[in-house]
């Protein structure tokens, strides 16, 4: 059935707006968190493997929570936007949790306890980042020709936003007001997004009948995905591929730079722009482009070749145009490696925008592809 024209039109800016801020607070929260992990592990490089690892594994079990609800829940954005007050809350105090003598206690120089402590501390805020993406993609989607390229462009926006996060919590906020205030600002930004949903929260909850009853029941149940092994395989090596690449120019360059708080921020924030971008081409090619067998083998290919090539740059390449190992607190030299780290990840953008193409793919049984999302 279709959505009435006019409140699609304004269920999609919203969900637009509210996904470039849910995104923005989102890794405002993790470069501001990688800091403070750094602080009380004492090892820069092993503060940002644990919150990035923690961050994928949360929204992964988050996403495939997400799907299950937004197949069977009639309420898709008021749990969204439950999740992200609880999100918010938790920002809020997270620098005191994440201080707790106990936890130093626990941890006691070790890096596996640090994984596991502060793993479990932050599982469940990241998990409930991660329910976001299939309830609004569900509620934004007319019926299911358009869903790819709701998810690309909606996806897209939330990983703009995560740019501009990472930016600004990394080169103003942390400067401005401390690690502290900066969690506790971002946090304030964060309950942003549930007044955006506010509207649509209370047209929900009045032709649902209230608030439903949780049940446990919504996890598993829903329509069973029909889904090609090859596909399955190239999913979980996009995931394992784009997240490696980071990791490895992130350990690459930091030792050929030694500052750790300035490469990480800028790597991340290329990495994000690269993955907005590509999201966004992949979602528009899944509305408008009839061959997509044909373009998913041509962006598979160019990602492959460009990886290829990048991961053979040596030393010597960086020192030849002008990479010098010393970074002076010169917005000129933040902006060239910026610029450099762009190029060197634009394998990411190609890869990124294969997700959206693989969803038009996917067939269920009942012809909805909306938990495909998670």
């Amino acid at each position: 059935m279709k959505k009435n024209t006019g409140s699609y039109n304004y269920l999609f800016v919203a969900a637009s707006l509210a996904f470039f801020v849910s995104g923005f607070t989102a890794l405002g929260y993790q470069v501001l968190w990688q800091r403070i992990l750094s602080q009380e592990i004492g090892v820069d490089s092993i503060s940002v493997a644990i919150i990035v690892s923690i961050f994928m594994l949360g929204l992964g079990i988050g996403t495939y929570i997400g799907k299950s609800l937004a197949s069977t829940s009639r309420i898709p954005v008021t749990i969204y936007a439950i999740a992200e007050i609880m999100i918010a809350i938790f920002a809020f105090f997270s620098p005191e949790f994440l201080r707790l003598e106990q936890a130093a206690q626990l941890i006691n120089h070790s890096y596996i306890a640090s994984a596991i402590v502060y793993g479990t501390i932050l599982l469940i805020p990241t998990a409930l980042m991660g329910i976001g993406v299939p309830l609004i993609v569900a509620a934004c989607s007319r019926d299911d020709s358009n869903i790819s390229f709701v998810f690309g462009f909606l996806y897209g926006l939330n990983i703009l936003g995560a740019f501009a996060g990472t930016i600004i919590a990394s080169f103003f906020a942390i400067e401005l007001l401390g690690l502290d205030i900066s969690l506790k600002a971002f946090a304030l930004v964060n309950v942003f997004v549930p007044i955006i949903a506010f509207p649509f929260i209370l047209k929900e909850l009045r032709d649902s009948d209230g608030l439903p009853r949780f049940s446990f029941i919504w996890l598993t149940r829903g329509s069973k995905v029909r889904m090609r092994k090859n596909w399955v395989i190239a999913i979980l090596v996009y995931g394992f591929a784009t997240l490696s690449l980071e990791i490895l120019f992130f350990r690459y360059l930091s030792n050929y730079f030694g500052s750790v708080s300035i490469v990480f921020p800028l790597l991340l924030a290329a990495y994000l722009l690269n993955m907005s971008i590509g999201e966004m081409l992949g979602g528009f090619l899944s509305k408008f482009w009839i061959k997509r067998s044909l373009i998913t083998i041509v962006l598979t290919l160019i990602g492959l070749t460009l990886l290829i090539g990048f991961l053979s740059i040596t030393e010597k390449w960086l020192i030849d145009i002008g990479v010098t190992r010393s970074l002076a607190k010169n917005p000129k030299d933040y902006f060239d490696l910026f610029g450099i780290l762009i190029l060197f990840l634009t394998p990411v953008l190609f890869f990124s925008a294969l997700l959206p193409l693989f969803m038009n793919s996917i067939e269920s049984q009942d012809g909805l592809k909306k938990d495909v999302v998670g």
